[in-house]
């Protein structure tokens, strides 16, 4: 038969991949037959054949049984759609480890893998010590041979414990040496023994004259307690089905089939179970009237009549029945011993692959074959046959714990994947089986209020070292943690305190319990012998009874405390993991704020540096051509053009330190917008006469286009608008070669709501282009690409972070499409609302008058600003007068005679009296001719906010140095213009 190879391949690199000899790895080899053997074979054991006498049918009858193993199956199919989920999803080795470990992090991964691994060992344990016990039933006393000592009530024999001894080394050897033969012995052992189960039913069945299953349930409890103990012990009966998921690397077929394969092993499983508790019903010995009697009477029997399945099969077939249920017995013991085997030694493969155990167990052999993991767990198994069977009862008692756990991780780590994913159907899957698991858990952990007593005294006093041995075990690991993998959380810590003291307080509630009843059996005695009491059967039955009475108020008393202890610490236990993680989170939210600091610390370092670079090359031009001006020798030709590449310089110097101010403003929050009437095509149009200039230089193309502007007037803030598209284009003129072309486009979109409008702003070039991994960053501040092609480029970095926050602000949005060698294209879709304001229409067009003759008060304290605007001033023929601070301007103005002044030039910062208390005292005059005479704030303060503290301050104008003439006039004409206006008004 041709095999598939297996689709999926490893999604996660172990941590220690040179371990492996050779660079080998687990090979696919298993079948679809050999995985649903493996799965069943894993999860069918002693407990199938022993507990319907011991357990089911004193617990919950037939009916209870019957019941509470199917709502146990269809629980456990729900758990079978999450391992099925995350197998088809991760091929990793280590099932439910490594699904917990990706999902939530090696914390969790330890606390999964450190249950699991005692849950696959005890029912290995378990199952190659019950061996002999099929042995006694079958062959007599052979094997009883060398009597060594009793333990825990159990009789240890040397014969008995070699035989157990061998069925290890036969299972581990054909293991480590023919792995693909014991797949096929564990598919056709598998299919033997549930065929062989149904026929001994089916056989009692016949054989029985008047078949009957009375009385349904059993005496004592509700109907519903007995289904629920049943349900309770679901994880350990199904337990070692999802064992599979270790060898998923392994299969030699599509891991989509695992889900019917998985469900198949379940519901095969739960009739084994079903069908044995309805055989040994069946077939009762004679001399009892109905099942409770015979099961009642079972600890005074030995033999097969101890067995209610073997009596059974002996009842039905004589001899050939004890010896076919015996075969079928050792097939599901065999079978289960080499599935744990496979489970628990992938499962240390898979942990030593995270340095969780010694890396010597994440080695394979030339077959791929884990032998160092199987070997170590065939070592320890040596030993177990002689610590008697009672005492490995105990440890597959807390097998139940660690199934509960591993199913619950993995449905968890389903969830998480789900939701990621946005499955819904896997989402309530995952929940659903977290749910189911905690449960589980609790049914276990909290006996007698529901479910019954489930685990011994010695079973939570074992729950409990365990515990303490994973604190002491999770302690070295996280010692020798070089990579910082593990203690991210306190979860486990305080899953296994929790552990701790359920365990302590459950053990000493048995103890009680156990001790309470050997002393009032001592008392009775006691007063018997001593006073020779005589009692009667009705006496007897009377004590009992009263004893029993007053045993399960001890029981229940103490089961109330213990309960509202294991609560209190319960909540106590979620506050502590609550403040931690609240502790933890400050923690890591100063460690990001301490991390983000230092990147901007360095970014900012990069940027000063940068801009250390960039002013200098300015300033150079500038000190240098100054320099060069002054000489003597040179002719006026050559000094003007000195002084326009002064002048250039100038404005590149200024537009260095607009940046590193308008992003101090961003920075800090105090970037605001100011909505005024604006028309899109006059802006348009000076963007192209701005840039203009600058592309002919480098003799590029540069077009603006907006005829696809329909309504062009709208309110926003036209400066900050403009500040965006020079930022662009600027860029672009920038980083396009000599001879390269821009091409700027506006246009409306249709759809806007009425009374708005969605604008497009596109800047395309044919320029130098970014790569994707730059133009992921280039919104950010101070990020400039270094590439040996534009290294000569000035710039700050700040330019976009500045178009992009502006863009932000005004609810729109931009993006950029570009790459390395094929220019850049910038895209801005901006809603504005339309002008409905009629001087609109007139927006952007400078209403001007004459001048010329014009006096004007020039206030400011710095000589050579003063000599400098004068100067300019004068030479547009302006009449210019001068005061050196505000107080000065304030006395100049109040002793002015009427019309003197035409207007008042401020400057801000100046000794004395500052600009904004000249103006309020100006503005205080009780003259109105001078009281209202234009003032223009003339500053270096720059910003929105200084705008508005001028026009708080009773100022008519703001001009941001340095000092540009044509801004000046035009503040001065609108001025005195909008006050002739008003003269003629009030006239």
């Amino acid at each position: 038969m041709h095999r598939r190879r297996r689709l999926h391949q490893r999604t996660k690199k172990t941590n220690h991949p040179e371990s492996t000899d050779n660079n080998r790895r687990l090979t696919p080899y298993l079948t679809q037959f050999e995985i649903w053997g493996f799965a069943l074979g894993s999860s069918i054991g002693w407990g199938c054949f022993i507990m319907p006498g011991t357990t089911f049918l004193p617990e919950a009858g037939t009916a209870g049984t019957a019941i509470g193993m199917a709502v146990g199956a269809l629980l456990m199919l729900l758990i079978t759609v999450n391992y099925h989920y995350m197998m088809n999803r991760t091929a990793n080795v280590g099932g439910s480890y490594a699904y917990t470990r990706d999902a939530f992090g090696y914390d969790h991964g330890f606390l999964c893998a450190w249950f699991l691994f005692v849950t696959y060992v005890a029912v290995c344990w378990a199952n190659v010590t019950a061996l002999p016990l099929v042995a006694r039933y079958v062959f007599g006393g052979a094997l009883q041979k060398g009597y060594l000592y009793t333990a825990a009530g159990y009789s240890v024999y040397l014969g008995e414990a070699l035989f157990s001894i061998c069925a290890v080394l036969a299972a581990g050897v054909l293991l480590i040496t023919a792995k693909k033969t014991a797949a096929r012995i564990e598919g056709i052992l598998s299919f033997t023994f549930f065929a062989g189960t149904a026929l001994c039913f089916v056989i009692a069945l016949l054989n029985h004259p008047a078949p009957t299953l009375a009385p349904a349930w059993a005496a004592g409890d509700p109907p519903v307690s007995q289904v629920l103990r049943i349900v309770a012990v679901a994880p350990w009966a199904f337990v070692g089905f999802e064992s599979i998921s270790h060898a998923s690397e392994e299969f030699a077929f599509s891991a989509k089939k695992s889900g019917k394969i998985l469900a198949l092993a379940v519901i095969a499983g739960a009739l084994c179970y079903i069908l044995m508790v309805l055989q040994a019903v069946l077939q009762i010995p004679e001399g009892y009237a109905a099942w409770p009697e015979y099961i009642g009477s079972i600890g005074s029997l030995s033999g097969i009549r101890s067995v209610p399945t073997l009596s059974a099969a002996y009842e039905s077939m004589g001899n050939a029945g004890v010896a076919l249920l015996g075969a079928v017995m050792f097939s599901a013991l065999f079978t289960s011993v080499i599935g744990c085997l496979i489970a628990a030694a992938r499962l240390l493969y898979a942990a030593a692959g995270d340095g969780i155990v010694p890396v010597a167990l994440y080695r394979l052999d030339q077959n791929s074959v884990p032998r160092n993991a199987l070997i170590l767990i065939m070592i320890l198994s040596l030993f177990v046959p002689f610590v008697g069977r009672t005492a490995v009862g105990w440890n597959v008692d807390i097998s139940n714990i660690g199934a509960a756990i591993a199913f619950g991780y993995t449905s968890a780590a389903a969830y998480k994947a789900a939701r990621q994913e946005k499955n819904a159907l896997m989402k309530a899957a995952g929940l659903a089986g977290v749910i189911i698991s905690v449960i589980f858990a609790v049914l276990l952990l909290i006996p007698n209020y529901i479910s019954g007593s489930i685990l011994s005294a010695e079973s939570y006093m074992i729950l409990g070292g365990w515990c303490i041995f994973g604190f002491a075990a999770f302690r070295i690991i996280l010692r020798w943690d070089k990579e910082n993998r593990f203690g991210k959380t306190m979860v486990v810590w305080i899953a296994l305190l929790a552990l701790v003291f359920i365990a302590s307080l459950m053990w000493g509630r048995q103890a009680t319990v156990r001790s309470s009843r050997d002393a009032a059996d001592e008392l009775n005695s006691y007063y018997v012998e001593n006073y020779h009491i005589e009692r009667s059967e009705e006496n007897v039955v009377r004590e009992e009874a009263l004893t029993e009475h007053f045993l399960e108020r001890i029981d229940r008393a103490y089961l109330h405390s213990s309960t509202i202890q294991a609560i209190m610490l319960l909540i106590t236990l979620v506050i502590i993991f609550n403040v931690y993680s609240i502790m933890r989170m400050r923690e890591k939210e100063i460690e990001r704020e301490k991390i983000a600091a230092e990147e901007r610390s360095q970014a900012k370092s990069t940027f000063l540096s940068n801009m250390s670079h960039d002013m200098r090359t300015p300033m150079n031009a500038i000190i240098g051509y100054t320099e060069i001006a002054s000489r003597s020798n040179v002719t006026e030709e050559e000094r003007i053009e000195y002084l326009r590449k002064i002048g250039l310089s100038s404005k590149h110097l200024l537009a260095l330190i607009n940046d590193v101010l308008e992003m101090s403003r961003i920075e800090s929050g105090r970037m605001e917008l100011s909505e005024v009437s604006c028309n899109l095509r006059q802006m348009m149009d000076d963007l192209n006469v701005f840039m203009l200039q600058q592309a002919e230089l480098k003799k590029q193309s540069f077009t603006v286009d907006a005829s696809g502007i329909r309504d062009a007037c709208v309110r926003t803030d036209a400066l900050r608008l403009n500040q965006v598209l020079i930022n662009i284009a600027g860029n672009a003129v920038k980083y396009t070669p000599e001879g390269g072309t821009i091409k700027v486009t506006a246009t409306e979109d249709h759809g806007a709501p009425e009374g708005y409008g969605d604008y497009e702003f596109r800047v395309k070039d044919n320029g130098l282009g970014m790569t994707k991994e730059f133009a992921d960053r280039i919104f950010e501040a101070f990020e400039r690409e270094h590439t040996s092609t534009i290294s000569g480029i000035q710039g700050t970095g700040l330019g976009m972070a500045i178009t992009k926050t502006i863009v932000d602000a005004m609810g729109g949005t931009i993006r950029v499409v570009t790459a390395p060698g094929e220019g850049s294209e910038f895209i801005v879709n901006l809603r504005f609302p339309l002008a409905d304001d009629p001087e609109a229409e007139e927006c952007g067009k400078e209403c001007t008058v004459d001048l010329t003759g014009t006096r004007v008060l020039l206030v400011d304290d710095v000589v050579i600003n003063r000599e400098i605007a004068m100067m300019m001033l004068q030479e547009a023929g302006l009449l210019v007068d001068t005061a050196e601070n505000g107080q000065e301007a304030v006395d100049k103005v109040a002793g002015s005679e009427h019309g003197w002044y035409d207007a008042v030039l401020m400057d801000i910062q100046m000794p004395v009296m500052n600009g904004y208390e000249a103006t309020r005292a100006i503005r205080a005059l009780d003259d109105p001719e001078l009281h209202s005479i234009p003032i223009i704030a003339m500053t270096a303060n720059a910003f929105e906010e200084d705008k508005k503290a001028a026009a708080a301050a009773g100022m008519d104008g703001h001009i941001a140095k340095p000092i540009d003439i044509g801004r000046i006039l035009a503040a001065l004409s609108e001025c005195i213009h909008r006050e002739k206006r008003a003269d003629k008004t009030g006239e």
